[in-house]
């Protein structure tokens, strides 16, 4: 028989066996429900247009009343919804450009065989520009419409005639200038040129004519 008696060691805590029973509960559990559900549940996270609308006031989500509108109407000029319709004599600001038109038209005929408008008749408005801004400027024919006796859009007639208003370049400024815009005849009535370069800034002038 030995007779050194058999030395028992302790076992530390994290050799037991309910440390990790304990370990798996504590970690294991939430592992198995994150897998079981698909992970986090994203449905529940609000997005990035629902955290907005949530940090903003009350105010600013819900319907606006009569005095909120009362107040945006204020603020912003209301569009008006046709444009100011001036006629022979009337002077008007557009596009720092003080414009004039009077009426003494005259009728010519187109002149150029090339051209699909070859003797068509056409009627001239005379008009005056003065340019009323601090740097050299004109009138740009884009910014304008003309529409005939039937209110449809037509085409200028100014590229057969060198007096055209459209030829006679920029001005210094302070600067004036007089010409015509050329109308294509299509019966007699009321003939239009639409001015506008944004929707809040347009003006009409009604050409009537009677041949």
């Amino acid at each position: 028989m030995n007779g050194n008696p058999e030395i028992k060691t302790k076992k530390k805590f994290y050799q037991k066996w309910w440390f990790w029973l304990i370990v798996v509960f504590v970690i294991g559990g939430p592992v198995y429900s994150l897998v079981i559900n698909g992970g986090f549940e994203y449905a529940e996270t609000p997005s990035a247009q629902e955290s907005q609308a949530a940090s903003m006031p009350e105010s600013s989500t819900a319907p606006k009343s009569s005095s909120a509108s009362s107040q945006i109407s204020e603020s912003v000029p209301p569009q008006s919804d046709s444009a100011p319709v001036l006629s022979f004599g009337d002077t008007f600001e557009f596009d720092d450009l003080e414009i004039t038109f009077t009426d003494n038209v005259t009728w010519h005929k187109v002149d150029n065989e090339f051209s699909d408008n070859d003797g068509a008749e056409v009627f001239a408005v005379p008009v005056t520009i003065k340019n009323t801004s601090q740097e050299t400027h004109g009138l740009n024919m884009f910014s304008y419409k003309m529409f005939g006796s039937n209110g449809t859009q037509i085409n200028s007639m100014g590229p057969h005639f060198d007096d055209d208003i459209n030829f006679m370049g920029d001005m210094r400024s302070g600067a004036q200038i007089s010409g015509f815009m050329y109308f294509l005849y299509d019966g007699d009535g009321d003939y239009y040129i639409e001015f506008s370069y944004t929707s809040r800034n347009k003006v009409e002038v009604k050409i009537p004519i009677t041949k």
